[in-house]
């Protein structure tokens, strides 16, 4: 359901920017959707910690879309006149949203960089990197270490 939703969103998007471009030219559209797709393979299979991918999502396109675009679509709308106070709190969320996005995308691409390429063998409990409250909970919900390692009998 996700990919009927996202890649035409993405390739509308894309057409968007140069409109006069892509009608015009029926191969710049295929081509365009033959890099998406290889851009798409390429994130599939060299990813190897989507929760790295979700970290660099979030601070690119979250803070983007729930922090700075509302703050910059404000002012150039000019929808509601803005006091001095108002625009002075308007910099400082678009500087802290600046900032977040900015360390945000480093540390997810300094993790996906230099985060090691091999899984955890089929079975490891707990994985690598698990918070001892989440293994708690983990434990909770399942039984304990005995039973999350119990084999059943053929």
């Amino acid at each position: 359901l996700s990919d009927a939703i996202y890649v035409p969103c993405t390739i509308i998007s894309v057409e968007a920017v140069a409109p006069e471009f892509f009608e015009n030219h029926k191969v710049a559209r295929v081509v365009l959707r033959l890099v998406l797709t290889a851009f798409r393979l390429i994130v599939a299979t060299s990813i190897t910690s989507f929760i790295y991918l979700t970290n660099l999502t979030s601070a690119c396109f979250v803070v983007t879309n729930n922090i700075i675009m509302p703050v910059l679509a404000f002012h150039m709308t000019k929808a509601h006149p803005a006091g001095p106070m108002r625009k002075v709190a308007h910099a400082f969320i678009a500087v802290f949203g600046f900032y977040v996005l900015v360390l945000g995308s480093y540390g997810a691409i300094m993790h996906m960089i230099t985060s090691e390429a091999v899984p955890s063998a089929p079975g490891t409990y707990p994985r690598p990197g698990i918070s001892p409250s989440c293994m708690k909970e983990y434990e909770k919900v399942v039984g304990g270490v005995e039973t999350i390692l119990q084999v059943a009998t053929p």
